[in-house]
């Protein structure tokens, strides 16, 4: 998987400052992240949501910030940039930088899901399938499952299953159709990569 690919490209980039004596550790990850950080200042969606991460998990120089994670996750999200549309909706989900807002939550799932990201159709799917954030609807939770699970995410597969026995089979067959007839639509992003994964799925 692509986004899987460019986890570890990632990693192995911040891995070879880790590899490094402390000294030109601490060098290496700074100036990487004043790097990242001028490019987000200039509006780059792409390193505005390394940015995010970065706050988010502590690296490149930064402390730990989830408000500062989820302030750089919302300049590339409003960009239309997918993976940071997701992570905003997980700092709503979870209340971190943010306050706790299911429905804003899903609002951003909605938008990265309906460009194709797997992660957020899958935990969009999950919103709809416990009503959290929008109105409890299996079909919308199998059909969100059904569109992740073809791209591989495990957790949606076993939750389609799980979903299937409190659905008639008149409403799973809708929800084949409208997976079925889900094209999606894409936001152009400049330099964008697919990094992802950072959720347990």
């Amino acid at each position: 998987m692509k986004a899987n690919r460019l986890r570890w490209f990632l990693l192995l980039v911040l891995g070879s400052a880790v590899c490094q004596f402390p000294a030109q550790q601490s060098e290496a990850a700074r100036e990487l992240g004043a790097d990242i950080r001028a490019k987000a200042e200039k509006g780059d969606a792409k390193s505005q949501w390394v940015l995010g991460n970065a706050f988010e998990l502590g690296f490149l120089g930064v402390a730990k910030d989830y408000v500062e994670a989820a302030k750089w996750y919302r300049r590339a999200a409003e960009q239309g940039f997918a993976m940071a549309q997701n992570d905003l909706g997980v700092c709503y989900r979870n209340g971190e930088g943010v306050t706790r807002d299911a429905v804003e939550g899903a609002k951003w799932y909605r938008q990265a899901a309906k460009q194709g990201d797997a992660t957020a159709q899958y935990y969009l799917g999950a919103c709809y399938v416990q009503g959290e954030g929008v109105a409890k609807d299996y079909v919308e939770g199998h059909k969100w499952f059904s569109l992740a699970g073809h791209q591989g995410v495990e957790n949606a597969k076993t939750n389609l299953f799980l979903v299937e026995k409190e659905m008639t089979t008149e409403q799973i067959a809708e929800a084949q159709r409208l997976a079925r007839e889900f094209k999606p639509h894409k936001t152009p992003e400049p330099g964008a990569f697919p990094l992802r994964q950072r959720a347990k799925l």
